[in-house]
């Protein structure tokens, strides 16, 4: 039984003792204008900035302290943050979930001895103030793939009201394939120093390098709201890695991503790097972005090799 089984289950026909708890609490006050506020969502464009753009739309309706969006991490059955409105750092790096502590239904906890089971994932700041948290999960096919997270509603909120929230959330979700984040671990300097001498020792040609600066990489994209700085880098290097396959390496910096071609032909990294800005442009919905500013070519035989020159 995961953790919110014990939690209060958010279900409409519900007439157990436990909607009078929920009752007793404030916030069950049928609240016409939220209702109102709901049509706000059909609005909000399709695509990859659709989860960030609803975050805080929910969080002025809910009139809640803060709130997050967590996705599946790819090769795992976690959820992990994504993006983040009114929450701190620690509970941003903390929020971790098994989804087998999920339901996959809405769930609202006002009870104080239910908030410790929820102690580890949140910084002790926002436990001292706690006093609710609502999940409220996205799902297709019957499999949880998104999950919303407030915390400290102000808003007297009904089971309708939540129940309306998350029908019309569903209709409007689209599973977005590019959230299926991939698993490249970080690696330092010497790691990576290490692993291209291998390559080079694998295959004596020379190789190109194509560096990409991650940090103005996310930079540049529009309204990312506290979007996990590595999570988006995961998502790039996935983008990545579709498109070049496995005729390159990747390396995960915390500042640059490092992708090696072999050259038994002259690879046109020019042309690559074209389909790859069309592809995140497409993507993330803007023209500003330009991944060739923000990247340099290196091309250098096993002798010229050195960390510093793919790094200038």
């Amino acid at each position: 039984m995961g953790l919110l089984d014990k939690a209060a289950k958010f279900e409409a026909r519900s007439s157990s003792g436990l909607l009078s708890k929920i009752e007793a609490s404030s916030l069950v006050k049928n609240n016409k204008s939220l209702i109102a506020n709901l049509s706000d969502i059909d609005k909000i464009q399709k695509g990859r900035n659709w989860l960030t753009d609803v975050l805080p739309l929910l969080q002025e309706i809910l009139k809640a302290d803060g709130g997050t969006v967590l996705v599946i991490e790819n090769g795992s059955n976690d959820l992990v943050h994504w993006s983040s409105v009114g929450l701190d750092e620690t509970t941003r790096r903390r929020l971790h979930i098994p989804i087998t502590d999920i339901d996959d239904k809405c769930h609202l906890i006002t009870d104080k001895n239910q908030f410790e089971q929820w102690r580890r994932y949140l910084s002790i700041r926002m436990m001292i103030d706690l006093n609710s948290i609502l999940f409220i999960p996205l799902a297709q096919f019957n499999d949880i793939d998104v999950l919303f997270m407030f915390f400290n509603i102000s808003q007297n909120i009904s089971l309708d009201d939540i129940e309306n929230i998350n029908r019309r959330l569903n209709q409007n979700y689209e599973k977005d394939e590019a959230l299926n984040l991939g698993d490249y671990n970080l690696v330092t300097k010497v790691e990576l120093e290490d692993s291209i001498r291998t390559l080079y020792e694998q295959n004596e040609m020379d190789h190109v390098f194509l560096t990409i600066n991650a940090k103005t990489f996310i930079q540049q994209l529009p309204s990312q709201r506290d979007i996990d700085r590595f999570r988006l880098t995961q998502e790039l290097l996935v983008l990545i890695q579709k498109l070049a396959g496995t005729k390159a390496k990747y390396f995960n910096l915390p500042d640059h991503i490092i992708i090696a071609f072999p050259t038994p032909r002259r690879i046109n990294v020019n042309l690559w790097i074209n389909q790859l800005n069309i592809s995140l442009r497409k993507l993330y919905l803007t023209d500003s972005l330009d991944i060739k500013s923000i990247s340099q070519i290196t091309s250098l035989s096993r002798e010229q090799f050195s960390i510093e020159r793919i790094l200038e």
